[in-house]
């Protein structure tokens, strides 16, 4: 009996083996099929034509040239508007990424206007972000290339919090004239 048994333990060992190493084949396969079909793709630089931009959507390539990009720590705590990136007169702001957390549950809102800390002609780009236990404390976007927010001509960049939580992180940014 006890032979029995260990011969019907090693013959099901060795079954699970044999499945085993075949899904590792299967999966050592597809990897080498990817990596083969990512070795021939054509990669191109692709050429924006920056006069393009309008107030809704614009090209890439401005969060692309890593000599014109801006890093703004996010070190803020008071409730209300904190500003991130000053005006500078006719330039606008182009947002690139940025990597937000709280210490604790607040809710974050972007802005833009003049004025100390675009307390003036105040204009929400975004809704509120909870940043809480249940939703997460922390968000997000990196630059991939793309302009997440942009930001009109002669105004600030500021984060509103609904209360005095610290909110660390940093913000990826171009600033420049308008194309």
């Amino acid at each position: 009996m006890k032979k029995l048994l260990i011969l019907l333990f090693l013959t099901l060992a060795l079954a699970l083996s044999s499945a085993a190493a075949a899904r590792a084949e299967v999966t050592l396969n597809r990897y080498a099929e990817a990596e083969a079909a990512m070795a021939a793709a054509q990669f191109t630089e692709e050429k924006v034509d920056v006069s393009k931009c309008n107030s809704v959507t614009c090209p890439p390539a401005i969060c692309n040239d890593a000599n014109k990009i801006t890093t703004a720590p996010i070190a803020i705590s008071s409730s209300g508007k904190n500003q991130i990136v000053a005006l500078s007169g006719t330039t606008l702001i182009y947002i690139c990424g940025y990597d937000i957390l709280a210490d604790g549950d607040v809710d974050l809102q972007f802005v833009y206007g003049t004025g100390s800390s675009c307390g003036t002609g105040e204009t929400n780009i975004s809704g509120l972000y909870p940043l809480d236990a249940t939703n997460g404390r922390g968000f997000v976007r990196t630059n991939a290339g793309h302009v997440q927010i942009k930001v009109p001509s002669g105004q600030a960049f500021c984060i509103e919090l609904s209360g005095a939580i610290a909110v660390g992180g940093y913000l990826t940014f171009v600033q420049q004239n308008a194309p």
